[in-house]
Order: structure tokens, then sequence, then C-alpha cells
């Protein structure tokens, strides 16, 4: 729980860089596993209404990561989550 309460706290802080493993564990972790593709991306249910397409290498944009904030609700989360740690 340490490790994804650390992501999500760098993530919040919206940096130009972040390593793609970091968001597509966050991702994993609030989605669940990708769904099967042969294309260059990794697409994630996320419920009825939202899916997040990442691409499987290279840079994440910081829109991306704004959105994955939004959907997920990730600074709500974090602020119950930081004082468990």
């Amino acid at each position: 729980m340490r490790k994804i309460v650390k992501i999500v706290a760098r993530m919040l802080r919206l940096p130009k860089e972040l390593p793609d493993k970091d968001i597509k564990f966050v991702v994993k972790h609030f989605a669940g596993p990708p769904k099967k593709s042969r294309s260059k991306h990794l697409v994630y249910d996320v419920n009825e209404s939202h899916q997040i397409s990442l691409p499987k290498s290279g840079p994440i944009k910081q829109y991306l990561i704004k959105r994955i904030i939004e959907i997920f609700k990730l600074e709500e989360w974090y602020e119950k989550h930081k004082k468990k740690q």
C-alpha cells in the first residue's frame, strides 16, 4: 500500500516526467488488468462510461495523468490514505 500512496502523491504534483510503469501500476490497481489488444495502447475499462488508453511504451502525456486523477478521484483517495501510511 505504501508504494501506491507514494506514486499517487507524485502524480498529484503533475510532474513533466513520471515513469510510465508507475502510472500503469496506479491504473491497474484501480481498474484491473487491461483488455487484450493488438494495438500500441493498453486499454483499461474503468466503468461503463470510462476507458483509459495508455501507450504500451513511451512517455505518458500530462493530460492523461490529469484524466486519471479525475476519473479515480485520486486527490480524495490520497487524503484518506496518506494518514494510514
